[in-house]
């Protein structure tokens, strides 16, 4: 067999200096060394075979090598070069990459230039300076697998040579990149080609794939591969599993994503063993990362950020023999789990560090996880989304099947701590956070939720910013900044709230949650009804230490603000734990009602807030989702060893009836709409009645507003 093989290297290398000295002469084929890490040649003969019979495949087709057909020119143009070559640096933190007065994205502008689009001021300092390298070493990964692709469907030599061209290039220089991190300094997560293992891992599975499919090609000779793989694919594995045991839990999806596309390619056992039965590798994850379907880092960004490498890693077992599809359920309940709480538009709530995510712009992901499954489920994200990624391409069914359409139910997930609560008839949603602290990604807004009404976000999570702006740490993760419940102006700590009821009937939907430990010296509860007219909502803060506290409920509201008290302003808030950034801040005091109006694009959310007690109530805006735009706030604020906050939110557009609201002697809550009445418990025991009598003169504390329900469909 070896005697063989070195025929094969030598026979090889002849057959490439007769090339190099004019001769035509055509490589014989290596049957082992045809692509085998997703496809095999079988495979790509099937998918060419779906081109000519699919039109979406077709335009599948057309999009990858509409790119492939700009190399090299679109990635000359884009960093002002005359000629391909690999960055002479290693890529600095792409987080980095922010305008320190608005936070803005900077923008590259070529040879050099980092611009801040709303200032137009250059920023030319480290680390500033090096992060355009992540950007050249991510398009030159890509630009090689999407080539290795083309050249797969087309058998165009053109495609070959310039994949194997880019390999070649990382080949030379991946030794010579000195290992750093983030801060420029030698460590256990700093890497070569980027500044962490996280960005190196997702470059090294790009490479290897794109080496898996033009290593057969005429372009790589048997020096060529023996350096690519010797000198860049080992030495990069070798680099990314120093970042073993990383602190979030998804970067080491990554680098057990990484080693598993090297040890498959290359035969590796050791880096396949370690990356599916390692002490954190895929197994693990599975069994240990993943509750009902959600990812252990509570937001979405991530975990859909972890399931790429978590989906490509089964994908490459399977064609190895391994089926973690089978084997490890967990993964196809990460598809599941977003359809719970996805909101009416198909975004996913900017829980924890995470943006707002676009369900359906996942769809390449659930290409796979359809053809391995064949859920229907999954069709609900399929249908809504064009079928024209390269996932679609290279894995997607020829054919989906009629899928029926999906009713957006109400839904709550105990162990995550997630409560979903829709209206029946219209789009009015409520998600509550409750469950796990999430980690390093993780932010101190236990009970916090999000309100969408009338085709919007109303009620918003900032989300997260760069994580090189101080922003990120002093307001995205405080406790301030959601719309949640605080004590003394201090931060929550790390915790885990639990489920205390839950019902869901036919006309509402309402939930009671506790936040845990959040505070040493407080519980707190919030529990929300949703009916098809209004959302009723109850927080309680009990002091367990036997002292007076100070409740804060704090709620942000895209739109303008206008509330029915008189303010002033004032500046007596602290200079920490998130409240610096709070501007405009204005303060009351009332015993009645707290009435507050947000018009937000031609929407109106009222929000009521009992009164009956000795209140504060602060007024202002605080930076949202983009710090450069301000979102209004209200602070409503009581003192003593309990506290209770009653509050009605009601959506609406142009002129609404009445809806008033009271609450009785023995805590049960009165709801008067134009034709019925409501009675509603909510605490540990949920009850909820509607009746139709004649309005009586009303006795007790009250609220009112006025309010029209929109009727519509919650579809898929």
């Amino acid at each position: 067999m070896k005697i063989n093989r070195i025929f094969q290297i030598a026979l090889l290398m002849e057959l490439s200096l007769g090339t190099l000295a004019g001769a035509q002469a055509t490589p014989v084929p290596d049957p082992s060394l045809e692509p085998h890490l997703f496809l095999t040649l079988q495979d790509f003969e099937t998918r060419k075979a779906m081109v000519q019979h699919e039109p979406w495949a077709k335009a599948a087709l057309t999009a990858v090598l509409k790119e492939a057909d700009g190399y090299p020119q679109d990635y000359l143009n884009k960093f002002g070069l005359t000629r391909v070559t690999a960055p002479d640096k290693a890529a600095q933190w792409a987080h980095w990459y922010v305008c320190p007065e608005t936070g803005t994205h900077l923008e590259f502008h070529p040879p050099n230039h980092n611009i801040c689009p709303d200032t137009g001021k250059d920023y030319q300092d480290w680390p500033i300076s090096d992060v355009h390298y992540h950007y050249m070493h991510d398009m030159l990964s890509h630009d090689a697998l999407i080539l290795g692709i083309a050249y797969r469907m087309t058998g165009k030599e053109i495609y070959a040579q310039h994949a194997a061209e880019i390999l070649k290039l990382y080949a030379d220089k991946y030794k010579d990149y000195p290992i750093v991190d983030n801060y420029g300094k030698q460590s256990n997560w700093g890497a070569r080609v980027y500044s962490q293992t996280l960005n190196e891992s997702i470059w090294l599975i790009d490479m290897t794939f794109a080496y898996d499919l033009v290593r057969g090609s005429g372009e790589l000779n048997a020096t060529d591969r023996a350096h690519i793989e010797t000198d860049m694919l080992l030495p990069s594995a070798a680099t990314v599993v120093r970042g073993h045991k990383e602190p979030t839990n998804n970067i080491q999806s990554w680098i057990n994503g990484a080693q598993a596309a090297v040890g498959f390619e290359l035969g590796e056992k050791t880096l396949i063993d370690e990356a599916i039965d390692g002490p954190l590798g895929f197994r693990y994850q599975m069994k240990n990362y993943v509750h009902e379907g959600f990812w252990i880092e509570g937001a979405w960004g991530y975990q859909f950020y972890a399931m790429r490498p978590l989906t490509e890693t089964a994908e490459r077992a399977k064609r190895h023999g391994m089926d973690l599809w089978k084997q490890e359920p967990a993964l196809a309940s990460m598809f599941h789990s977003p359809l719970g709480i996805v909101l009416p538009d198909g975004k996913l709530p900017a829980f924890n560090d995470s943006e707002e995510v676009r369900l359906y712009a996942n769809a390449p992901l659930y290409e796979l996880a359809y053809e391995n499954t064949h859920d229907p489920a999954l069709l609900a994200v399929l249908d809504n989304a064009p079928r024209t990624s390269k996932e679609s391409l290279l894995f997607g069914v020829a054919t989906l099947p009629e899928s029926k359409t999906s009713l957006l139910a109400s839904a709550v997930f105990p162990e995550s701590g997630y409560a979903m609560l829709r209206a029946k008839n219209n789009d009015l949603s409520i998600i509550l956070k409750f469950g796990p602290h999430g980690g390093g990604h993780g932010h101190y807004d236990k009970l916090g939720e999000i309100i969408y009404a009338e085709g919007q976000t109303q009620a918003v999570d900032p989300g997260t910013q760069l994580y090189g702006m101080a922003l990120h740490k002093e307001w995205d993760q405080m406790s301030v900044a959601h719309n949640t419940i605080t004590a003394d102006e201090l931060r929550q700590d790390q915790a885990t709230g639990k489920l205390i009821a839950w019902k869901n009937e036919s006309d509402y939907v309402a939930v009671t949650t506790s936040a845990g430990p959040a505070y040493k010296f407080a519980d707190l509860t919030r529990s929300i009804l949703v009916t098809n007219e209004y959302a009723l909502q109850v927080d309680r803060a009990h002091s367990t230490d036997g002292r007076p506290h100070v409740f804060d409920f704090n709620y942000h509201n895209y739109g303008k603000q206008t509330m029915q008290l008189q303010t002033m302003p004032y500046s007596g808030l602290p200079n920490a734990n998130g409240y610096m950034h709070l501007e405009q801040v204005r303060r009351g005091e009332t015993i009645g009602n707290i009435t507050t109006r947000f018009d937000n694009e031609g929407t109106v959310l009222s929000l009521d807030v009992l009164g009956g007690v000795p209140t504060e109530v602060f007024q202002g805006v605080a930076p949202g989702p983009h710090p450069a735009v301000k979102v209004p706030f209200v602070i409503v604020r009581r003192k003593g060893t309990d506290a209770e906050f009653v509050s009605l939110f009601v959506p609406h557009r142009g002129d609404a009836p009445t809806i008033t609201a009271m609450v009785g002697e023995n805590g049960t809550i009165t709801v008067h709409g134009p034709q019925w009445v409501d009675t509603v418990t909510l605490g540990d025991v949920i009850r909820y009645h509607r009746s139709m009598p004649v309005m009586e003169k009303w006795h007790g504390r009250g609220l009112a507003h006025t309010h029209s329900a929109s009727a519509g469909s919650l579809l898929f």
